[in-house]
């Protein structure tokens, strides 16, 4: 199937209450939806801090690949998002509340009668979430009748395992122990004019791209910043074991690793043992891509483009298929 590509109309951006999950808090979602009638839908999940609009431009490389035939999706995390942090008390979201929290997103807004496939694109920790939330999707599948499952996952850049060899695990480990701390420096910083901010975030975050800087700036707050921080404790925690690669192993062919060279999320000694405990897994090492693709609109498309070349070979198969079956 070729798929003419179509510049992306405008973001929406929308707070939604979910009826299921934990909490049941405003969440803010981003969408793009398609012109006409959509054959995809496509769900990203945000890494850490969880901010949705970090990934306006992979949303739009994602919508533009495929041909604006797709309602593309962008939620945050819980409690991420400044305008709907103030609901949560702090700390009140773990790593399993956020795998919950997108598991009824999914199943509410994506997985209903007549509408068309669906697939997730987590990033990060938001690579996790994804499928553990769309292996307990498959799960209730097996119990209730009529309820589609997701039909791709792309774990981009994946933290899927605490490494105690890495420095830097180590200390972002020790210090997201006490978010409240981090927390109220975040808040100091906020405190400060605008301008000030501004250069402070250009300082210290130097690169980012301006949807990148602005998503950047709304941390800058108590709750969200305590919210992100407490999410990553939890990580720390609950990934301090071997990585889940039965997960890899269950998906198959519906599960695609897309890695970045140099990941010290994804080290080239986790992209080798995957490819020894789970062969034939579907697995690319992007050349030039970057863990923080999301703050650059370049490497955004570039993800977008391996994404839906993925998607396309996957639509192809079905037709290849029938086809030989018909000449056979």
């Amino acid at each position: 199937m070729s798929i003419r590509e179509k510049t992306a109309s405008h973001v929406q951006t929308l707070l939604i209450n979910l009826r299921s999950g934990p909490l049941q808090q405003p969440t803010e979602l981003l969408r793009l939806s398609a012109q006409g009638t959509a054959k995809w839908q496509a769900l990203i999940i945000p890494g850490n801090p969880g901010v949705a609009s970090f990934y306006i431009p992979l949303m739009q490389g994602l919508y533009n690949k495929l041909g604006g035939l797709a309602d593309v999706f962008c939620i945050s995390q819980l409690g991420h998002n400044p305008q709907c942090s103030m609901h949560l008390h702090q700390g009140s979201c773990n790593l399993k509340d956020q795998i919950q929290h997108k598991a009824a997103f999914i199943k509410e807004h994506m997985l209903l009668p007549g509408r068309p496939p669906a697939f997730v694109v987590g990033h990060s920790i938001g690579a996790y979430m994804a499928l553990h939330a769309a292996y307990q999707i498959g799960q209730e599948c097996l119990h209730t009748e009529g309820i589609p499952e997701v039909s791709q996952i792309f774990a981009v850049c994946p933290f899927l395992a605490f490494d105690a060899s890495n420095a830097r695990q180590r200390f972002l480990r020790f210090v997201t122990r006490q978010p409240a701390m981090l927390g109220s420096l975040a808040a100091l910083l906020g405190s400060l004019p605008q301008t000030v901010q501004r250069w402070i975030v250009s300082t210290h975050l130097r690169g980012l791209e301006p949807h990148a800087r602005d998503a950047a700036l709304g941390l800058l707050q108590w709750q969200p910043a305590v919210n992100a921080l407490h999410l990553a404790k939890h990580e720390f925690i609950d990934l301090d074991s071997p990585a889940e690669w039965w997960l890899l192993k269950h998906f198959s062919t519906r599960v695609t690793v897309l890695c970045a060279p140099g990941d010290m999320w994804f080290p080239d000694a986790a992209y080798s043992e995957m490819q020894r405990v789970v062969p034939g897994v579907q697995a690319l090492m992007l050349k030039g891509q970057r863990h923080s693709f999301c703050t650059s609109t370049l490497l955004s498309s570039a993800m977008a483009d391996a994404c839906t070349t993925i998607l396309e070979d996957v639509a192809r198969k079905p037709q290849a298929e029938a086809a030989s079956a018909i000449m056979t």
